[in-house]
């Protein structure tokens, strides 16, 4: 199903949907609590947020941030990211991000643009193959050592002492958000995106993140993305 979408300056969310983007995120993953969802999201600069075009509700929304860049490169970070299980499969969110993206790229002319996004659950790992040629970690991909200077370097600022470069991990505390069991994936070791997510990220379960990078050139943007959005009727 396609979805309506808008890209929102965080600070034009309205009390109504921030109350609407915490339920979702509370009906997805344990321990998430009201303070540190309002303190992650007064961190961001947008929101995509995603309505179901019958209903004008909303559905789904992922969190954006334009972190310090590092070594001339801007770097965007995915935060919070949930869509309603009815309405997964839809490629709206795709759509938006990309949408996104290319503002981004339009402000900074000739810059080179890198994703950060971390995984603490196989779907949003997957999200990087349906959207990415290449990405990192990666089941069949050395990682270049620039990137992974990268990923270290922004990975310890966002997270600190969290984050553990030689695994790649950001460890979750006692307290931090897990994904509920409902919600887990069935560990299906045949598929090798899967099978390799599996085993970079073991303790997922308990909400360790799997921080990923890549960058977001137009010849690393999956043909079929491309496709999509110049079909997509918004």
């Amino acid at each position: 199903m396609n979805l309506n979408y808008k890209i929102v300056p965080r600070q034009e969310i309205t009390a109504e949907q921030r109350r609407t983007m915490f339920e979702l995120l509370e009906s997805h993953y344990a321990n998430a609590f009201w303070p540190q969802f309002n303190a992650d999201l007064d961190e961001k600069h947008w929101a995509i947020l995603l309505f179901c075009p019958q209903t004008d509700k909303l559905v789904g929304f992922s969190t954006q941030v334009l972190l310090e860049p590092v070594d001339n490169c801007h770097i965007l970070y995915s935060g919070d990211t949930i869509i309603a299980r009815e309405y997964w499969g839809s490629i709206t969110l795709p759509v938006a991000f990309l949408e996104l993206v290319n503002k981004i790229k339009a402000a900074h002319p000739g810059d080179r643009l890198f994703w950060m996004l971390i995984s603490k659950g196989l779907r949003t790992y997957k999200f990087l193959s349906v959207f990415l040629t290449e990405y990192y970690p990666h089941h069949t991909l050395q990682t270049p050592e620039q990137v992974k200077a990268m990923m270290n370097l922004t990975g310890t600022r966002k997270f600190g002492q969290k984050f553990k470069p030689e695994k790649g991990i950001i460890e979750a505390g006692a307290n931090d958000q897990y994904l509920k069991e409902e919600y887990q994936p069935d560990e299906n070791k045949s598929n090798p995106v899967a099978s390799f997510f599996f085993s970079a990220n073991p303790e997922y379960t308990k909400g360790d993140e799997l921080l990923c990078f890549a960058e977001l050139s137009d010849d690393n943007i999956h043909p079929f993305i491309k496709r999509v959005v110049k079909n997509y009727v918004h």
